[in-house]
């Protein structure tokens, strides 16, 4: 995960050539759990939008329509954990990007709650 001002500029081309942000769009996190950063699926965050993206499709959320970010147990025995965004209008969506440990997950959660929604 990269967060603020070290999103490497390939990385930043990268998400604009596959459409995943705007030129305009200021990235402030992305999440991409990949060895190599291929921004293949994963958690965006800009100034504006949670866009969660996977090779198939890419949905922006805009933080004015979101309440929360949940980081919610699934299974206590195997240890699982999936992130769920919480919107205004009490609709709750799974987010979790494939493969992702629970620790980064966390880290995303509390990130997203509290340095980005909230600025």
């Amino acid at each position: 995960m990269l967060y603020n001002q070290i999103v490497p500029e390939e990385k930043i081309e990268k998400l604009k050539k596959k459409n995943i942000i705007a030129d305009s769009d200021d990235v402030c996190l992305f999440f991409d759990n990949s060895t190599f950063l291929n921004a293949k699926k994963g958690i965006v965050c800009t100034k504006k939008y949670l866009i969660c993206f996977d090779s198939k499709t890419i949905n922006r959320y805009k933080y004015e329509d979101i309440d929360s970010l949940i980081f919610e147990e699934v299974d206590k025995e195997s240890y699982t954990y999936k992130i769920i965004l919480k919107l205004k209008s009490n609709e709750l969506k799974d987010i979790t990007p494939k493969s992702t440990p629970n620790d980064e997950m966390k880290l995303i959660v509390d990130i997203f709650n509290k340095d980005i929604l909230h600025r």
